[in-house]
């Protein structure tokens, strides 16, 4: 991407079924993604 290109968002639904396995590799993209790229925007 460059500077042009605008945010590229990610809508994450997570409902009270999904395991902690999978909130947790959620988590660690969240924490390791370069944000002024790439929004998440959880709905919980």
């Amino acid at each position: 991407m460059n500077n042009n290109m605008p945010t590229l968002r990610i809508a994450i639904t997570i409902g009270k079924y999904v395991t902690s396995g999978i909130k947790s590799v959620i988590i660690n993209y969240y924490k390791n993604i370069d944000r002024i790229k790439i929004q998440f925007i959880f709905c919980l």
